[in-house]
């Protein structure tokens, strides 16, 4: 996207045409600033000498009110500046928030995605650097123009040569930025490894290692070998910092004297006033560092735009298609696997491969396997998060990938091992998977039945605390509490298919027969599929799934299994094992 468009698109014209507006004027301040001082300075002069001083007042008028007509443009400028800052940062997260929503999941977790996330993130930030630069270019700009046409009238010689100069020095800070612009950068970067490992031997957290492995010794050459390596480099970089501020510091010394000499011999020569010496070598400073402000602004204006190229590279993302399928679905027909395979994008190694099953409406199904043989995977297909790379899978008889965002949450609710602990109140929390919010009957009903902290719920916010820290008054809960919450959500949800993965990882025995109790009793009507790696847990199934290596090798109760799948007896009998002591 090119810069006229970005701004066409985004920001507000009228104020943004105003905002440059009042910047083209402060640029023009300066330069009426080297008229009014000349006059003020020679009027001065001439009053002293004739004993009259009208003239002198009458300028200094001028000079106080272009003083703090500058003042007040620069107030308004960025009271405007803010106003834009809020509306164009407003739309620039407004579209990263819906864009979010609309990312295809499997692109969301990819590395490519949290990169962009992160460069989406600050687009508003970026955005308003963008802009400040944007803004500096243009006073800049104006500035030295004006400064250049007031100069020229004062003596034309001294502003020619004043003005190569500035083109010479704007050469100058191009190099020195090349070899100093980044140099705290690769400091860090070269110094890295070497505070890691100054760490492993100062901090705290590390002690106990310290004592028990005795590694001090290893871990000390390795510093003292890395650090010396990281001070040579440094070294260097320093070495090249230094040449190009002596550079600089230099060439600013033959510009100062540069415009005394010129501007002198004018005044010696009768050319001009004093007024016009001091206002002139007083522009002629400024100058200076308004070419340096001019060269940082246009190499800004284009660093910033470049990196929101990660925000419109973010918005370009491939997003779920919603498409619009008038065919039914009647539960009644269950969910059916046909011959699906899948593969992650860029790899050709099959996650699950040829699998079908079918799983009848209002029956209890467990999932079972190793660590890694697609049981997750699995689930992320049932309710259309990942699409197969070849096959279909059916729910009522419909083609989940036919299904819009808004079928898929009426009909699917789940439970995923790594869920997220949502800083809302715990009413907020179980009616997330809700069209509207739980009475608090029916959400104390379900916390009772999952011996969820009763005493938390007694407190003067009862449902209505806050939880995680995001508040003061808010309060944290244990990783089982948590968990507890996130069963209560599916059991609450409308939804008639529940899909569970670990619900009962981090519960505690107690806990967790209370969970089984409701789980039989809520969940009766409904069909679950429920993933453990706790195969105890998942006798009472209707039928048990058993994936092994990529496939579907075994589907039926527990007793059929002992006896017909020798894979699962060995899990089962391992397990057992350890809390028996044997495999009988």
């Amino acid at each position: 996207m090119h810069k006229s468009t970005y701004i066409r698109q985004y920001y507000p014209i009228g104020l943004f045409a105003a905002l440059v507006a009042f910047c083209v004027v402060i640029g023009c301040i300066p330069s009426l600033q080297i008229i009014v001082q000349r006059n003020l300075i020679d009027t001065a002069i001439d009053g002293l000498a004739n004993g009259s001083l009208q003239a002198f007042i009458v300028h200094l008028i001028r000079f106080i009110a272009l003083i703090l007509l500058s003042s007040l443009l620069a107030s308004l400028l960025q009271f405007g500046t803010n106003r834009l800052n809020l509306i164009v940062g407003k739309k620039l997260d407004s579209q990263r928030v819906n864009k979010c929503l609309k990312v295809a999941f499997p692109i969301t977790e990819t590395q490519a995605f949290h990169a962009l996330c992160e460069q989406a993130e600050k687009a508003a930030e970026t955005d308003q650097a963008f802009f400040a630069a944007l803004q500096t270019g243009i006073k800049s700009t104006i500035q030295i123009i004006t400064s250049f046409v007031v100069l020229s009238s004062i003596d034309a010689r001294t502003a020619v040569v004043i003005f190569v100069l500035l083109l010479f020095g704007i050469w100058i800070n191009k190099n020195a930025a090349k070899n100093s612009g980044n140099i705290w950068g690769e400091y860090i970067q070269n110094m890295r490894h070497a505070n890691y490992l100054s760490s492993l031997l100062l901090h705290r957290e590390y002690a106990a290692e310290r004592k028990v492995f005795h590694y001090n010794p290893e871990i000390e050459n390795r510093y003292h070998k890395d650090c010396s390596e990281a001070i040579e480099k440094n070294s260097k970089l320093g070495r090249k910092r230094l040449i190009s501020e002596s550079i600089t510091t230099l060439f600013s010394a033959i510009y100062s004297m540069a415009a005394i000499l010129l501007l002198g011999v004018s005044v010696g020569n009768g050319k001009i006033t004093i007024g016009s010496f001091i206002a002139a070598f007083t522009a002629i400073s400024s100058l200076r560092n308004v070419a340096s402000q001019l060269y940082g602004a246009v190499f800004d204006v284009s660093n910033h735009f470049s990196r929101l190229s990660g925000f419109f590279s973010f918005l370009a993302l491939e997003e779920d298609c919603t498409p619009s399928s008038d065919e039914p679905t009647d539960l009644l027909k269950g969910i059916e696997f046909q011959h699906v395979s899948f593969s992650y994008p860029e790899t050709s190694v099959h996650v699950l491969e040829d699998v079908s099953f079918i799983l009848k409406s209002g029956m209890h199904y467990a999932l079972v396997g190793e660590n890694g043989c697609g049981k997750t995977t699995l689930v992320k297909l049932l309710i259309g998060l990942y699409q197969p790379t070849s096959g279909r899978i059916l729910v009522g008889g419909k083609d989940v990938s036919k299904m819009c965002t808004a079928e898929k949450r009426q009909i699917f609710s789940a439970i995923f091992q790594d869920f997220y602990r949502y800083p809302l109140s715990i009413r907020e929390n179980v009616s997330l998977s809700s069209p509207m919010p739980q009475s608090s009957n029916a959400i104390n009903d379900t916390l009772d039945a999952l011996r969820f902290d009763a005493p938390l719920r007694q407190k003067e916010n009862g449902l209505d605390i806050g939880l995680g820290f995001l508040a003061q008054e808010s309060t944290d809960l244990s990783g089982g509490e948590w968990q507890k919450l996130t069963v209560a959500r599916s059991i609450l949800s409308p939804a008639q298919i529940i899909v569970l993965d670990e619900p009962n990882a981090a519960l505690d025995p107690v806990s967790e027969m209370a969970f089984y109790h409701a789980y039989e009793e809520m969940f009766a009507s409904k069909t679950t599929l429920f993933i453990s790696h706790r195969l105890g847990a998942v006798k009472s199934a209707d039928q048990i799934l058993v994936l092994h290596n990529r496939h579907l090798i075994a589907m039926d109760a527990h007793n059929s299994l002992m006896n017909t799948c020798e894979y699962y007896r060995e899990l089962f009998e391992t397990q057992r094992g350890l809390y028996y002591g044997s495999q009988s």
